[in-house]
């Protein structure tokens, strides 16, 4: 990633909230992001531009869009901690959305 550019990142809102406290199949509410973007970068140092939520049937998915660089370390720190994965995500159109895997291999 380039200096100063920003990307964009999926990880499993169960990184960080209880699997217990949240309905996937429920529509969770925009003010609930916004909290959880602040906790984030204040307690996590994981900065990103907004924070929304992707759902499936049975995950929800935190989406950060426009995460610096000096915010990953954070990021995959928590993805590993929490024995989850990372994906970038990308959004082809309207429908279409790609999240790619992000592999880290320990050195």
């Amino acid at each position: 990633m380039a200096l100063n550019e920003r990307e964009n990142f999926a990880i499993s809102l169960f990184a960080v909230i209880d699997r217990k406290k949240v309905d996937p199949s429920i529509e969770l509410p925009e003010t609930f992001a916004e909290h959880l973007q602040m906790y984030m970068q204040q307690d996590l140092g994981i900065e990103c531009l907004s924070l929304r939520f992707l759902r499936s049937e049975q995950e929800v998915m935190m989406v950060m869009n426009g995460v610096p660089e000096k915010s990953l370390a954070a990021l995959l720190a928590l993805a590993d901690v929490q024995k989850t994965e990372l994906f970038r995500y990308e959004r082809d159109d309207e429908e279409r959305v790609t999240l790619t895997p992000i592999r880290v291999n320990p050195q």
